[in-house]
């Protein structure tokens, strides 16, 4: 893992985890589902593997909407 990468993925998400912590209470996602996304920087490729369908259809379209 990119150590620098994901420290300024960190930074750079702030607002970020606040929608999540909405999303993950909106969608009821247990915190092991969202580690799993948040620490990977290959998040569809992750999905498409260790997700459901429904899943990974929801978080495709979280992710990379913007």
């Amino acid at each position: 893992m990119n150590t620098t990468g994901y420290q300024q993925r960190k930074c750079k998400s702030k607002n970020e985890n606040e929608k999540l912590r909405i999303f993950k209470q909106q969608q009821q996602y247990s915190i092991s589902q969202l580690s799993i996304c948040l620490y990977m920087d290959q998040c569809s490729t992750l999905l498409s593997s260790l997700c459901s369908n429904f899943e990974k259809n929801v978080w495709a379209k979280y992710f990379f909407s913007n």
